[in-house]
Parts: C-alpha cells; sequence; structure tokens
C-alpha cells in the first residue's frame, strides 16, 4: 500500500502533475511495455533524479514509479520496503539481480 496520502500538500500537487505528465505510466525500466494509464495515481511512487542538485525540485528532476520499480533502485536503501515487497509477493528471492 502506497503512503502517498501522508506527504504534504505540495508533494501530492508534484505528483499529480507528474502523473499526467507521464500519462500514468511508471517510467521504471520493467514497465516499459506498459499502457498509458496503467498506473493509479494513488499507486505512483515520486522518485527525484538528481539528489542535491541546485534545481532538485523542477518536475524535469522527478519521474513516477510503480512500487515493484521503486523497490527495487539501486538508491532504494530502506530495507524494510525490500522485506515488505519480498513479504507481498511483489518481488521475488532473486530480487537482488533486477536492482537497477
Amino acid at each position: 500500500m502506497s503512503t502517498w496520502c501522508q506527504t504534504p500538500v505540495k508533494s501530492q500537487a508534484l505528483r499529480r502533475r507528474l502523473w499526467l505528465r507521464d500519462q500514468g505510466c511508471c517510467q521504471g525500466p520493467y514497465c516499459t511495455a506498459k499502457a498509458a494509464w496503467s498506473l493509479a495515481f494513488d499507486q505512483c511512487y515520486l522518485d527525484q533524479l538528481q539528489r542535491g542538485k541546485a534545481d532538485g525540485q523542477t518536475d524535469a528532476a522527478f519521474r513516477i514509479l510503480c512500487r515493484r520499480c521503486y523497490v527495487l533502485r539501486a538508491a532504494n536503501r530502506s530495507v524494510g520496503r525490500i522485506a515488505a515487497a519480498l513479504g507481498d509477493g511483489l518481488i521475488g528471492p532473486d530480487w537482488r539481480s533486477l536492482v537497477w
């Protein structure tokens, strides 16, 4: 389950703009063949492409991802997210080979 509703209003507005910009489609490597509007707004995650950059808050510095692609990012340091995805059957025991 996404925690998107717990984010500040500013983040929700950004998420909505990006979701519309990307036509509701995950921008991760495992979802390239997905159809437009295949990712529901309440299930998308924000991924910041350039952390620490001065222009890091522009829309171009973000993309939306589905939960699976978000968990499998190399930048993801959250063991809890990986454990939850394993428990939910979202990723398999070979998840390390899928990290991008």
